[in-house]
């Protein structure tokens, strides 16, 4: 499965000194362990945290910049009958033909 990075607060001031040592959740139930721990807990893909401070997200069809950025949510929503993990598992699937080189998952 692919790595995904949960990103922490920054401890430090400027967005291009990243800190290296991001957490990094290595399986599905990981991801749906910490889905559960928080109220809000998004998906993203892109080259990370540190970048989308830099440049955000703009609009595929129209390249206008965004306000904030995209990113899906891995809580289920409310008419969804099947299990919180299968839903967290769909939401990687449907949105891992973005992932590619330079562009990897984040939780928010």
């Amino acid at each position: 499965m692919t790595t995904l990075s949960i990103p922490t607060a920054p401890r430090r001031s400027r967005p291009d000194d990243r800190p290296d040592d991001l957490p990094t959740l290595d399986s599905l139930d990981e991801v749906v362990q910490t889905q559960r721990a928080h109220e809000e807990v998004f998906l993203r893909v892109s080259p990370g945290p540190w970048a989308d401070l830099r440049g955000g997200g703009r609009d595929p069809e129209s390249g206008y910049l965004l306000p904030g950025i995209p990113a899906r949510p891995l809580r289920p929503e409310a008419w969804w009958a099947g299990a919180p993990d299968t839903w967290v598992a769909r939401q990687l699937a449907h949105h891992s033909y973005r992932m590619c080189a330079g562009r990897l998952p984040w939780l928010l």
